[in-house]
């Protein structure tokens, strides 16, 4: 008897990332000259395998780390609002997804006019998140911070509705939906000009 020829394929769907030892059995038929089409009933080959390996997170939503602004300490009478939200890649349980994944900003609309340079913010290119899968979101008016000649008292500013996505091997999927306001004077994100507590969930409804 021979065993055909060729290779079984199949899938399964893991319920959580993690390591993982899959195993597979079943009953083959051999198939050969001594029984295929002489009326006599083909052997069966009793056939057994595993493999092993390692489900990795998927981003799915940011977690706030530290949400901060003010103007630089070193020029408290010249300086221009900055506003700094470090976040966190998480998946849909909340867990830090490993391997610094990258992440990328588009804007709506895709050019707001500043007010106060009558130029465009650009948004942030698709890059690797640190070791620990954070990033810091900066938004300023410029990022001459100490000499804009920016008059911070003019509350010049423009509004934009940033995205933040997963990219390159991470995926594409929408992180994080912000709409915000960025000012001279004050930044007001999803249209709180407070900041937001550590561990606060933002996702594609806002931080909340």
């Amino acid at each position: 008897m021979a065993r055909p020829s060729g290779s079984t394929v199949g899938a399964f769907t893991g319920v959580s990332p993690g390591s993982f030892n899959a195993q597979a059995s079943a009953n083959l038929i051999d198939v050969n000259g001594d029984c295929a089409g002489n009326g006599s009933p083909c052997p069966f080959t009793y056939w057994q395998s595993s493999a092993s390996g390692t489900i990795t997170p998927v981003p799915d939503h940011l977690i706030l780390v530290v949400d901060q602004q003010g103007v630089p300490a070193s020029c408290p009478t010249t300086g221009i609002q900055i506003r700094q939200m470090q976040m966190r890649v998480v998946d849909v349980n909340g867990q830090t997804v490993p391997n610094s994944p990258s992440v990328a900003e588009t804007q709506n609309p895709p050019q707001p006019v500043s007010s106060c340079t009558g130029t465009s913010p650009v948004p942030a290119s698709c890059a690797p998140t640190a070791a620990d899968s954070t990033f810091i979101d900066n938004m300023a008016v410029s990022s001459n911070l100490c000499t804009s000649g920016i008059d911070r008292s003019s509350e010049c500013g423009f509004s934009v509705t940033s995205t933040w996505s997963a990219c390159a091997t991470s995926g594409n999927k929408a992180l994080w939906v912000s709409p915000r306001t960025t000012q001279s004077n004050l930044v007001r994100v999803d249209g709180n000009s407070t900041s937001f507590s550590a561990g606060t969930i933002c996702d594609t409804t806002g931080c909340h």
